[in-house]
């Protein structure tokens, strides 16, 4: 328990005790004044009756113990006899609000005085003005007091019998009391508008709101508004006590969701609702009805509604909630005090001054320890603030730190594209040479073939002629993916990964590395049995064999022998060699072992940008750190070591990804719009495309393709269109195309792709993109996958 909470219950014990003392010598001084004692009596009847007809009732019962209006729920007569004095007497009805009783004073059965406030009477005044109840001055010669009671409200008050100068002095000590109760209840209401004012916290708001409602019910309970701020008028505060008595629970309700942290929760939202239409209603049936069982109404919604308060505040401690256990506190006071005050009006406790003034004494230490536990929740709240406040700095401190992170990542991936590139560069003489030999061995064969084939033509050797053409068009396939492979090998890096089938790309660039590596350098590929598939680069993964089969080749001096092999592993916390991270789960391996001299100093500085161990001039340090770049780039690893028995060992891990075959089904009978100016490439298309089955159209200008589209345009399931033509581009046309069928596809055909601009390909929504000169299978396998789909 912290120190707000003990100072607040150990301020609202001392204000009990405080007021109990008070109120306890208030009550002595009234004990000494006289009572009635034995000296009454009271009669049932069932309607209302006149006093002649009480007076010859036979029907009066005596009444036990000390005399007061009890309360029965039935209209009765009370009959008080007035003992002989020679001084001056008061008789006071404790009832702040005497509404609904009539009194009249006799002499031997006369009637000398009446005071008629009953149902259709109401008065305007006090006989003697009093804030506790309605005193009546008692001539000497009175002998008997009869009041009438209508009983239409819960009326448990004490009926004395004082002399005057004693009634003065207790009226004025009981109006002190009252100063104090509501000084310290104004003084803590005004300090609440105050702090509201200053720190805007809606607790503050409702704090105040409810103290203001609530000293405004207490003020018209007890009559000390009737007595000292307007005239006594028992219909409006009738009316006004429901109405203050529901703003009451009202901002008590507000101020316990806002001061426990409730007033966000839908669910709460609802409750609070239910629970505000409940008091509403009851004060308006309490208005209306104006009987004694909207009374009881009106006081077990009480009770409900402060059980509610019970349970919100346990709810809040069972959550943790730093605020439930004051707001328990508080409540707990207020909840016991109220429940004194109802059991005195119930007849379940005997009338008192203690009694009769419980709310205002629970109402005070209530407001205390809320008050106290306010201060306590604005000390949290500021050091809540400063929290988050400290913490946005450092969260803005980390934001600039990640903002100047994001920076150097950006300038580290350009720099690693720069380096990327320039390795290209450097190897680019390299494939040259490779590419020269074997390029003038294909031109060679062409050549030759050629001659051959014309002399035979002469001779009209027909089987002899096709094997010589056969063997050109093999030659020229061998120059075209040459050619194609230095383009692809020469273009900027840039991350394009697609999903593919290792064992078919790693002999494709087995024969890029036959090409630019000396013929002493064999290269042998070992592949799995399963086919093995992942989501990578081509273009990066060509370039992570290119740089380390060079490395390789010149470790051996360029004789030797380079053997790459393709599997699937489990691997369980094995350690990259470049970024010294460990790693774990299925991945596809691919290593490349050489012969040569092996690995020399620690094996992570081989990936440091620079580094390198070869001569000076021979050698740029920068192969393997673009290998580390691209590995880690499709979130791999790379480990490197060196062999048992010679050489070294590169293994590059990436990540496992299944992808399978797509199984393409068969689309014959589909019509196809060609666009080609080259009269041979589209002779070569119209008829590759005719001996499929497909229905082909042909146009040779952009023009011309599209009045034939614009004539039909629903006619055609795919367009297959050049890129540079005489009278605008593919890329025009497909534009034009997809303005009247936005989903038909279009296939681009070029000579060099190097060419296009991605912004305009995205833009033209290609289906696909085949470079001169086109692989028919490749072609046809794509146009019979748009065609399905």
């Amino acid at each position: 328990m912290s120190f707000s909470y003990r100072t607040a219950i150990y301020t609202a014990l001392i204000c009990l005790f405080v007021t109990t003392q008070v109120a306890g010598a208030q009550t002595t001084k009234q004990t000494s004044e006289p009572k009635f004692a034995q000296e009454w009596r009271y009669l049932f009847v069932d309607t209302e009756s006149t006093l002649e007809q009480a007076l010859t009732s036979d029907q009066w019962q005596a009444g036990t113990g000390t005399a007061r209006f009890s309360y029965d729920g039935q209209p009765k007569w009370l009959h008080y006899k007035i003992p002989s004095s020679e001084q001056a007497r008061i008789f006071n009805i404790g009832n702040p609000w005497l509404q609904d009783v009539d009194v009249y004073m006799t002499t031997n059965g006369e009637v000398r005085y009446k005071y008629l406030t009953g149902n259709s009477k109401p008065r305007s005044s006090r006989p003697i003005s009093s804030g506790s109840g309605f005193a009546f001055g008692v001539d000497r010669d009175i002998t008997d007091i009869y009041v009438f009671d209508y009983a239409t409200a819960a009326s448990n008050f004490p009926v004395t019998l004082s002399l005057t100068e004693d009634y003065a002095a207790a009226n004025a000590k009981l109006n002190a009391l009252h100063g104090l109760y509501y000084g310290i209840l104004l003084a803590i209401i005004l300090y609440s508008f105050i702090m509201f004012y200053t720190t805007r916290v809606n607790s503050y708001k409702f704090y105040s709101l409810y103290g203001a409602s609530l000293v405004a019910f207490l003020i018209i309970a007890d009559g000390t508004g009737s007595s000292l701020l307007w005239s006594e008028n028992p219909s409006v505060n009738y009316a006004m006590l429901p109405v203050v008595w529901a703003l009451t629970f009202i901002f008590m309700t507000e101020f316990c969701c806002h001061f426990l942290g409730f007033s966000l929760k839908p669910r709460t939202k609802i409750i609070k609702r239910l629970f505000h239409t409940l008091v509403v209603a009851t004060a308006l049936i309490v208005i209306v009805a104006h009987h004694v069982n909207a009374l009881l109404l009106q006081t077990l919604v009480s009770g409900i509604y402060l059980t509610g308060l019970l349970v919100a505040a346990a709810t809040a401690i069972y959550r943790k909630n730093p605020n439930g256990l004051i707001y328990l506190a508080a409540i707990s006071v207020f909840t016991m005090s109220a429940f004194c005050y109802i059991a005195m009006l119930m007849s379940w406790l005997e009338p008192s001054i203690w009694a009769q003034h419980a709310v205002h004494i629970g109402s005070i230490a209530e407001l205390l320890i809320l008050s106290i536990g306010l201060v306590s929740h604005l000390n949290l709240r500021e050091r809540k603030r400063y929290l988050v406040f400290a913490e946005s700095q450092r969260l803005s401190q980390k934001n600039r730190e990640l903002q100047a992170a994001t920076v150097l990542a950006e300038e580290h991936r350009e720099l690693q594209k720069s380096l990327q590139q320039a390795q290209k560069l450097k190897t680019i003489g390299q494939l040259a040479g490779g590419f020269a030999h074997d390029f003038n061995n294909i031109l060679a064969s062409i050549l030759g073939f050629a001659e051959l084939a014309r002399d035979r033509t002469a001779s009209a050797d027909r089987p002899t002629l096709m094997r010589y053409l056969a063997e050109i068009q093999s030659s020229g396939e061998r120059g075209a993916n040459l050619v194609k492979q230095l383009l692809v090998y020469s273009r900027s890096t840039s991350f394009e990964p697609q999903n593919l089938n290792l064992s078919a790309t790693l002999l494709t660039a087995q024969d890029l590395l036959r090409s630019s590596l000396p013929a002493t350098v064999s290269i042998n590929t070992h592949l799995p049995a399963q086919q093995l598939n992942l989501y990578i680069d081509p273009e990066q993964l060509q370039q992570v064999l290119v740089n380390i089969c060079i490395n390789a080749a010149e470790a051996m001096q360029n004789r030797g022998k380079i053997d790459i092999y393709l599997e699937q592993v489990d691997t369980h916390k094995t350690r990259c060699t470049s970024c010294l991270v460990k790693f774990s789960g299925e991945h596809i391996v691919l290593k490349i072992e050489d012969n040569g001299s092996g690995i020399t100093g620690p094996a992570e500085d081989l990936f440091t940008p620079f580094h390198t161990t070869k001569d000076v001039g021979m050698g740029t340090g920068l192969g393997l750190s673009v290998v580390h770049g691209i590995v880690h780039e499709h979130n791999g690893h790379i480990r490197a070591s060196n062999r048992a028995e010679r050489g070294a060992r590169f293994s590059i891990y990436l990540p496992l990804t299944d992808a399978g075959a797509v199984v393409l089904p068969d689309t014959e009978s589909k019509h196809i719009l060609l666009i080609e100016d080259d009269p041979s490439v589209a002779s070569y298309l119209k008829s590759l495309l005719d001996d499929k089955k497909f229905h082909t159209i042909f146009a040779s200008r952009p023009s011309e393709a599209l009045e034939t589209f614009v004539a039909n345009p629903d006619q055609f399931d795919l367009i297959i269109t050049d890129y540079l033509m005489p009278q605008g581009t593919g890329i025009e046309l497909a534009l034009d195309i997809h303005a009247l069928r936005p989903e038909l596809p279009v296939i681009l055909t070029t000579g060099n792709i190097n060419n296009l601009d991605k912004q305009d390909i995205a833009q033209a929504n290609l289906a696909g993109i085949f470079e001169k000169p086109l692989n028919s299978d490749q072609l046809l396998a794509k146009i019979r996958a748009l065609l399905a789909g």
